[in-house]
C-alpha cells in the first residue's frame, strides 16, 4: 500500500497507508475522516474518565469521617494485638485500614485512579469538598430534627395530657 504523508493539526507530519490509487485530495479527507473519529472517541474516553474521577472523589470524600474513625480504631486495634503477638509468641493477623479497602474497592469496579498531577490536585479538591458537604447535610438535617422535636410535642406526651385532663376533669 502506497504512503500519504499528512500534517497533523500540532504540526507533526504523519505516515498513512492509503488504497493504491488513492490521489492526494482522497488521502487527506480520509485522513481528517480518520483523525476527527480518534477525537470523538477520545472526548468520550475523557469524559467518562473525569466522571469516574468525580465519583472516587465525591465517595472518598463522603466516606471521610467513618473512615477516618475506623483507620484510627482498627490502627489502635492493631497496635493491641501486635504487643499482645510480641508478648504470647503468636502471630495474630492485622486488620486492613477501611481507608486502602475502599480505595482498592473502587479500582476493583472500575474506576479511575488520579494519575498525573493535576488529577491528584483535583482529586484532593473535589474529595475535600464532598467531605465536607456531607456532614453539613448531616447537621443541617440534625438541626432540622431537633428543631421540629422542640417546637412539637411528642405523639406520648400529648396521650399523657390526655390522659391527665381525662382523669382530673371527668373525676
Amino acid at each position: 500500500m502506497p504512503i500519504a504523508r499528512f500534517e497533523m493539526p500540532d504540526g507533526r507530519i504523519g505516515r498513512f497507508e492509503v488504497p493504491e490509487g488513492t490521489t492526494p485530495e482522497q488521502a487527506q479527507k480520509l485522513i481528517s475522516e480518520y483523525l476527527g473519529e480518534q477525537d470523538q472517541n477520545q472526548l468520550g474516553r475523557d469524559i467518562g474518565r473525569q466522571l469516574g474521577l468525580t465519583a472516587r472523589a465525591a465517595t472518598t470524600g463522603a466516606a471521610g469521617l467513618p473512615v477516618l474513625a475506623g483507620d484510627a480504631l482498627n490502627t489502635l486495634i492493631n497496635l493491641i494485638t501486635g504487643g499482645v503477638g510480641k508478648v504470647t509468641g503468636t502471630e495474630i493477623p492485622r486488620l486492613q485500614m477501611p481507608s486502602q479497602v475502599l480505595q482498592r474497592g473502587m479500582t476493583q469496579v472500575g474506576l479511575p485512579e488520579a494519575e498525573t498531577k493535576g488529577e491528584k490536585v483535583i482529586q484532593d479538591i473535589t474529595s475535600a469538598v464532598s467531605g465536607v458537604a456531607a456532614p453539613a447535610a448531616l447537621v443541617q438535617r440534625a438541626y432540622q430534627a431537633g428543631k421540629t422535636a422542640l417546637t412539637q410535642p411528642f405523639a406520648v406526651q400529648k396521650f399523657l395530657l390526655r390522659t391527665y385532663l381525662y382523669k382530673h376533669l371527668l373525676l
